[in-house]
């Protein structure tokens, strides 16, 4: 009799400590993980916004530079004082520009190389700063060379080489390079064999791969002043650095 009245106590003891587990395991399964998410947003500073993250001093920030790009050619360097002077291909203005220990010299092949390497008459594109300070001189790919032409009807009044087939313009801006010095292009005759360096057929460069030669007088200043006569046709007038 006893000992059945002692079994019921126990008995509801063990069914409410089971019922209070099962409410603990449903709470945090439930309420608890939404309740630890909003005490961690109403708690502390809150978080920075990305704004407020990259918020730099205005006084440290340095501007981009302006970096333009330049289809030329080369037509004169100075190594000493480290200036390249180049011909814009679109419009024909000359200009100087300055290089530096930073400035990438390659080939139209990739090649690194120094500015010693260059040289007049060298098609290149150029990279460059705002102060004409060159970050890039890399070759050109898009120029087209027809060496070594012996043959051609040469129309200057239109401006104009004909080789075989093919028909050739050029304008105002074109250089002609005979043994290193830029020339005017009346200087060519029809026995200089030469070079030409086009785009889509209009020709920016004429090289003189052999020419005529030239005539120079030395010893002649008394005669400066005077008249020379070379054959029958040629008749000039005798200066310091006659070149005929």
């Amino acid at each position: 009799m006893y000992k059945n009245n002692y079994r019921l106590p126990i008995f509801v003891v063990i069914a409410g400590i089971l019922v209070i587990i099962v409410l603990s395991v449903v709470y945090v399964l439930t309420d608890g993980g939404s309740s630890g998410k909003d005490k961690t947003k109403a708690s502390g500073t809150p978080a920075p916004t990305s704004a407020e993250v990259n918020v730099t001093d205005p006084a440290t920030v340095v501007p981009a530079e302006d970096i333009h790009i330049m289809n030329a050619i080369i037509k004169g360097i100075d190594l000493d004082n480290l200036m390249i002077i180049a011909q814009e291909r679109e419009t024909g203005t000359e200009h100087e520009f300055t290089y530096n220990g930073a400035t990438d010299f390659r080939t139209a092949y990739n090649k690194q190389i120094t500015a010693a390497l260059l040289k007049p008459g060298d098609f290149v594109t150029l990279s460059y700063n705002d102060g004409a300070l060159l970050k890039n001189v890399t070759g050109s790919k898009d120029v087209k060379v027809y060496k070594n032409i012996s043959q051609r009807i040469h129309d200057a009044s239109l401006r104009k080489i004909t080789v075989a087939d093919t028909i050739y313009r050029y304008g105002d801006d074109l250089l002609v390079l005979n043994e290193g010095y830029f020339v005017g292009i009346d200087t060519l005759r029809d026995m200089d064999i030469i070079s030409i360096y086009s785009v889509d057929d209009y020709i920016f460069l004429i090289n003189v791969e052999r020419g005529h030669g030239y005539f120079q007088m030395i010893n002649h200043s008394y005669f400066i002043g005077g008249t020379l006569k070379v054959g029958k046709y040629i008749s000039c007038e005798i200066t310091e650095d006659l070149r005929l």
